[in-house]
């Protein structure tokens, strides 16, 4: 059985089930009279920084195997990045289904001005965070070695030059 890395589908299925638990947990909490959590601008902030220190690193990786970089990355380099777009991807579907959870809570509310504010946040740190699941799933991509040790991309550069 070859080993594929992190599935599409997996990480969906993971972020629709963080989404299902916020959201349960989420109305089951302010039911009860507790305040909904406030989700802030930092928050979204280091999503976006996640995502770009990511893309960095992926894309060092992602230029050797297209022969635009002389410099051979490290072995261990290599390992790290692509167990780091792993857990970008898996970090960033629970995050994405955590804040969608809060965004759908607080749209129930939209009559107050501190729910529509904390929609927003909410909204825009759902989407930071699916960008950095989307990052990492495609740094996982870069880094991926094809069985008979020839990139994904000389195997394509072949086959137009025949």
């Amino acid at each position: 059985m070859k080993n594929t890395g992190v599935a599409i589908k997996h990480v969906v299925l993971g972020g629709l089930i963080a989404f299902v638990l916020s959201f349960g947990g989420l109305r089951l909490w302010t039911s009860w009279g507790h305040p909904m959590p406030d989700v802030s601008w930092f928050a979204v902030a280091v999503l976006v920084l996640m995502a770009a220190v990511m893309l960095a690193g992926g894309w060092q990786i992602r230029a050797y195997r297209r022969h635009e970089s002389v410099r051979i990355p490290s072995p261990q380099l290599a390992r790290r990045t692509l167990v780091a777009g792993q857990a970008c991807a898996w970090v960033g579907a629970i995050m994405a289904g955590w804040y969608a959870g809060h965004a759908a809570v607080d749209a129930r509310h939209l009559d107050s001005d501190h729910a529509r504010s904390m929609l927003l946040v909410s909204g825009v740190a759902a989407l930071a965070a699916i960008a950095l699941s989307v990052v990492g799933l495609l740094t996982q991509h870069w880094c991926r070695i094809d069985e008979d040790g020839q990139d994904e991309d000389d195997d394509a550069d072949a086959l137009r030059t025949y």
